[in-house]
């Protein structure tokens, strides 16, 4: 009973050495909790192998038939409690899983030379503990290598999200070992020598299928980013004709208004020979007004970014939201002006279109720049009582036309200024909140 046992145990330790190198790629996508959470899952349940392999041996003997029967079932309890814990994540749970089990049938087959090498003679009970044995220390030995190349496996969750590849991705390594998965899934303990140097291949099918990921990971994003530097080159286009639109429309009505001096002056004469006072008033309110909505307001010395502001906060003016702005921008601004009023239009353009679907009473607008020295605050929020849906890189997630790229303008100004940018909603307010550093930029 002491061998059944001890076999129970190493069997059950070999799986949570498979489930933590299974965790190792999620380590740093996934929260504090999710992490307490998962290995509470996967240890109780380790917990709970070990009388069931006990169990299991102890009726049909410690032989390669329960012995493979046990390993090539036992690993989905604990993918599947990984699965339920970091739901998100279905497509990188399937590769991970595959290149996992190209790994583990890779360890198994070193640990089954050592055998052959130097266990040969021994029964075939004792021959599977000392297996057990062997491929526990092959991954405490081989660790270091194995955190280093399985933290880093995982591409950015977008390469997955690309349909159909991202299908193609997850599933490859699964085929690529099914093979191998099959010839090793018989009752032989020892397999000819010919089979075990064939399945060496395994280790540069793992590494090359891992350059391959890793390539192909930069070709994609760096395709998306020419199209997302495209997108953003027409958005800024975008911007300067509406600023120009909105300077031509000012100066035509300040023409018009010059022209229509001489006739205005006769009218307010005529009133007040005849003593219309009211009438002389409202003739100015009305001319007032006119001015009013040919004048920009003025935050920087920066017509772009001004008009930008200007522009967003008409618009929410005009559906009755409640504009707050307080914007300080120096006078030297060495943030690329075009790169800050394309941000800026996005972002306000997105506020402005979420505040007026609010109650009338709950629309709300709030527009922060603030700097300190080289160091930069951006912060604008709206009241929104829907619920906003992030993504993995902490952006809002929506089908809605044009929000792509709005955010795609977020990413460009994050990366090009090494810029941290966030959104946040509570009490019943959406802020987006940005901090950078003049002179960081790439």
């Amino acid at each position: 009973m002491t061998a059944v046992f001890l076999a129970a145990m190493l069997v059950s330790g070999i799986q949570l050495a498979d489930s933590y190198l299974r965790f190792l790629p999620f380590k740093n996508q996934i929260t504090s909790v999710e992490t307490r959470r998962l290995w509470i899952g996967l240890s109780g349940w380790a917990l709970v192998t070990v009388p069931l392999y006990f169990s299991i041996f102890a009726e049909f003997g410690i032989d390669a038939a329960s012995y493979k029967a046990i390993l090539m079932s036992g690993w989905a309890p604990f993918v599947l409690i990984s699965v339920l814990t970091v739901k998100r994540m279905g497509l990188q749970h399937v590769f991970i899983v595959g290149m996992n089990a190209l790994w583990t049938l890779l360890q198994h087959n070193w640990a089954a030379m050592l055998d052959a090498l130097f266990f040969i003679d021994m029964p075939e009970e004792r021959l599977l503990i000392v297996h057990s044995i062997m491929y526990l220390t092959l991954f405490a030995l081989l660790l270091p290598i194995e955190r280093r190349y399985f933290t880093t496996l995982l591409p950015n969750a977008q390469f997955f999200d690309n349909r159909p590849q991202g299908y193609y991705i997850a599933f490859l390594p699964i085929v690529i070992g099914l093979g191998h998965f099959m010839l090793w899934a018989d009752e032989r303990l020892i397999h000819s020598w010919a089979e075990r140097f064939s399945r060496l291949s395994l280790l540069l099918i793992f590494f090359f299928l891992y350059r391959y990921v890793l390539m192909g990971a930069r070709t994609f994003f760096a395709h998306k980013r020419t199209m997302r530097e495209n997108q953003l080159a027409q958005e800024q286009l975008r911007s300067l004709e509406r600023h120009n639109r909105i300077m031509l429309s000012n100066q035509k009505q300040l023409i018009d208004l010059q022209n229509n001096m001489h006739e205005d002056y006769q009218s307010i004469l005529e009133m007040l020979r005849a003593g219309d006072v009211d009438g002389v008033r409202a003739h100015i309110d009305r001319q007032e007004a006119r001015l009013d909505a040919t004048k920009m307001i003025k935050f920087c010395r920066d017509p772009l970014i001004n008009a930008a502001v200007s522009i967003y906060i008409r618009q929410a003016e005009r559906h009755n939201i409640k504009c707050r702005h307080k914007i300080n921008l120096p006078p030297a601004f060495a943030t690329d002006e075009n790169d800050f009023a394309i941000l800026l239009s996005n972002l306000l353009e997105n506020a402005v279109n979420a505040s007026k679907h609010q109650p009338i009473d709950r629309r709300e607008l709030s527009i922060i720049v603030q700097h300190s020295g080289t160091q930069f605050v951006l912060e604008i929020a709206n009241r929104f009582d829907g619920t906003l849906v992030l993504d993995e890189e902490g952006l809002p997630t929506t089908t809605r036309e044009g929000h792509g790229i709005g955010m795609s303008s977020v990413q460009s100004f994050v990366e090009k200024y090494k810029a941290q940018a966030m959104f946040d909603q509570s009490d019943g307010w959406v802020t987006f909140s940005m901090y950078w550093e003049e002179g960081l930029a790439d």
